[in-house]
């Protein structure tokens, strides 16, 4: 090794792994490369000390204030620009300040892309103030008949070629249109729940057509013995009711 003095030596400006240190082991002279410096032995562990400064974290990355720390014993936080972003108890146990994100969110078998939020909502028509002429459409989303209900908005004394609230009624009176604020994505399945239509008929027999035309969901009946479907107006009598449950996934 050169025999100066280590004051009178100019400084490294870029450190190697060859550069040398003095080292005295047993009593004896010797050198020592960076690179053995930063090599543990097998069996040394590299232990830091327990400071909880969670704006300096104790194994700290690029400008400090981002890195691992332990902020008490057997608790570790994860820290960004100085905040703890993930805390790791004793028990395993992972808390996040903030929103956790997954990698394409909720992906669902068979449609992978984005977001998919699973919902359900069940759909009430009833006759109108002049039966035969106009319907009720109204969302009953209590917390037993729906799941994590969309926005709907009611109507009431719907007519042919109307729309009011979320619903709107063709011309010809056979589709119930529901506009959602949520983007639907799919029709998952759906089902009459209550069946009492055309003055309470205990012989006649419908059956619900639920399918989605762009960001919209439409209801449609038919009857048994038959594929063309029926105009709403004229099965809905006074007292008469139908629910439609209906299962769907949106991407908001």
């Amino acid at each position: 090794m050169p025999d100066s003095k280590t004051s009178a030596l100019t400084a490294v400006t870029t450190p190697v792994s060859t550069d040398e240190f003095h080292v005295a082991q047993s009593g004896t002279d010797r050198k020592m490369t960076r690179a053995q410096v930063h090599a543990l032995e097998s069996g040394e562990h590299l232990v830091l000390p327990q400071v909880s400064e969670v704006s300096t974290p104790t194994l700290a990355f690029g400008d400090g204030n981002s890195g691992i720390h332990e902020t008490s014993d057997n608790v570790l936080a994860i820290v960004t620009a100085g905040t703890a972003a993930l805390t790791i108890d004793a028990n395993q146990k992972g808390t996040f300040s903030g929103d956790v994100v997954l990698n394409s969110n909720f992906a669902i078998e068979g449609y992978a892309t984005g977001r998919n939020i699973i919902r359900s909502a069940n759909i009430r028509i009833q006759p109108g103030a002049s039966a035969g002429t106009n319907i009720n459409v109204t969302s009953v989303n209590e917390s037993t008949q729906a799941f994590n209900s969309p926005t709907i908005t009611d109507t009431t004394d719907l007519a042919k070629s109307g729309s009011g609230g979320s619903f709107a009624l063709s011309a010809d009176g056979t589709i119930i249109t529901m506009d959602l604020t949520e983007a639907i994505i799919g029709i998952l399945g759906y089902s009459i729940i209550t069946h009492d239509i055309n003055s309470s008929s205990t012989t006649e027999m419908y059956f619900p057509l639920v399918d989605q035309s762009s960001n919209n969901m439409r209801f449609i009946i038919t009857k048994r013995g038959s594929v063309a479907a029926v105009d709403w107006t004229t099965i809905m009598d006074a007292g008469d009711r139908v629910d439609i449950q209906v299962s769907f996934v949106t991407s908001t």
